[in-house]
């Protein structure tokens, strides 16, 4: 599972390189808790490996790490198709293609998760192992307990059905002071990593209560005297880590309780304690060093994200148009119910904002082998093959789109005095909207123009409008809009 390193790695971070919180519930973060969450991620998007994938131990490329960073990135608003390495691999590439070989079910089951979370089609094949891997006598799926709460989580998040022996095994392998342990012996010692997700387990499967209760109970137990919480008994006299204080923070967000203030303790500034001047975590100060392992487990708990089976990116157009929840790390605008997330947000701030582009329409998904949004005026495009230009995220081509939905045709134009004249399209750009095409970004925000500008006049003034590749911009005496054209593109494309 582990790389060896040149020397015993403590079980809690060998665990660490299985472990995902994943429970049933979404908590707003308190003050303070999205920022350090916002640095933890913009330092984990900076440790992609150049293959497209994320180190695990040993320093190669793990499928687990990998699984866990796109959860993370997710968790902050980064959509992981976004993050490119120097050899312009993104991580859901690299597990993609690392999936068929895959047999341990918990891998798997991670794997699932992450490429739910993305709003991916599960690989072919690989729920179809997971199932194939229950055993008959003990209810789990494959040799591992802490596999099989994973199992067990990935199944009910893609729909297949859960056997209630699967489910019952749960509670079967609690131990009497409360806790569950990485074997799954219940007369076996008990740790807080496995109790914290065998309680998001059982909260996701809306089973036993009492054994959540006991679980709670148990976990209290391994709070260090700053509030974080340890990975057992034995281990609590070096101190909590991060690791094991941030699966609590989800297990009692589970339980539907309040980590900021759980039995007198606040667990989130607990974890904030071992966040480094980089923005990652490290796992407790006998190891002060930079952690991906901590950091990955600490970017969902402080944001309250609780729900890797809920998709960062809808599927299709009709899911992206559909009223959404709020997005941790992401904007919500209450005036049409959408997010809007990176890497749209920056650019949509950047270049006008509300005033130029109008409210999202839309959430963020895959249109023709591309992330887009709608807005109320535009539809954003990012395109992978050009990330790291000014060409990355690019308007969609909403004004050549419209004149082709409308049937009109624009016959070719002569040179025109005192004007731009555009070979590539045979128009011109003249005065006043001229100025306002080359200060509002000209060839990459809203393309070339289409046609030539048409005036027309009426009781109330008259009005200036033309045609460009990605927006139809209408001028009313000194003021200037962009049409609302990305409405009728969202329709066209729930029309298809």
């Amino acid at each position: 599972m582990a790389h060896r390193l040149g020397r015993v790695v403590p079980i809690v971070l060998l665990l660490a390189s299985l472990i995902l919180a994943i429970p049933v519930a979404t908590a707003a973060p308190p003050s303070g808790a999205e920022a350090s969450a916002t640095t933890a991620a913009s330092w984990l998007r900076g440790q992609i490996q150049p293959d497209g994938g994320f180190a695990g131990f040993g320093g190669a490329s793990d499928s687990g790490a990998t699984a866990d960073a796109i959860i993370a990135l997710a968790a902050a608003g980064i959509h992981p198709a976004t993050v490119i390495s120097s050899n312009n691999v993104d991580p859901l590439t690299w597990l993609g293609t690392a999936a068929p070989a895959m047999t341990d079910p918990g891998v798997l089951a991670k794997v699932a998760l992450a490429f739910t979370v993305a709003g991916q089609p599960v690989p072919d094949g690989l729920l179809k192992k997971i199932g194939q891997s229950a055993d008959a006598k003990t209810g789990w799926y494959g040799p591992s307990f802490y596999g099989h709460l994973l199992a067990v989580i990935a199944l009910s998040a893609a729909g297949d059905d859960v056997p209630a022996a699967a489910v019952a095994a749960i509670p079967a392998a609690q131990a009497k002071d409360g806790s569950w342990g990485f074997t799954g012996d219940p007369a076996g010692a008990g740790d807080s990593n496995t109790t914290a997700l065998a309680i998001q387990t059982l909260e996701h499967m809306k089973a036993s209560p009492d054994s959540v209760a006991s679980g709670l109970a148990y976990l209290a137990t391994l709070r260090d005297p700053n509030g974080a919480v340890g990975y057992d008994a034995n281990s609590l006299a070096g101190g909590g880590d991060a690791n094991s204080t941030a699966l609590a923070i989800q297990a009692v967000i589970a339980a539907g309780q309040n980590p900021a203030s759980w039995q007198g303790v606040d667990l989130i500034t607990a974890l904030q304690s071992f966040q480094n001047s980089s923005g990652a975590f490290q796992f407790q100060p006998a190891m002060p060093g930079d952690s991906l392992m901590a950091t990955v487990q600490a970017i969902p708990a402080l944001l309250g994200e609780l729900t890797p089976t809920r998709p960062l990116v809808a599927a299709t157009a009709k899911e992206a148009a559909t009223a959404a929840a709020p997005l941790p790390g992401c904007e919500l605008f209450v005036e049409t119910s959408h997010n809007l997330c990176e890497p749209f947000g920056a650019f949509w701030r950047a270049h006008g904002g509300l005033a130029a582009f109008g409210y999202p329409i839309s959430e963020m998904h895959e249109q023709d082998g591309l992330l887009v949004q709608y807005f109320e005026r535009a539809r954003f495009e990012w395109h992978a093959d050009l990330a790291g230009t000014e060409w990355e995220i690019l308007l969609g081509l909403l004004g050549a789109e419209t004149l082709t939905a409308d049937g009109a045709t624009t016959a070719a134009a002569q040179p025109a005095a005192d004007c731009a004249f555009v070979t590539n399209t045979n128009h011109n750009i003249c005065g006043d909207m001229r100025s306002f095409w080359e200060s509002h970004g000209g060839i990459p925000i809203l393309g070339y123009p289409l046609t030539e500008a048409t005036e027309t006049c009426g009781t109330e003034g008259c009005v200036t409008t033309q045609v460009f590749e990605r927006a139809r911009v209408v001028q009313r005496g000194g003021e200037f809009d962009l049409d609302l054209l990305g409405i009728g593109a969202l329709d066209r494309a729930l029309a298809r």
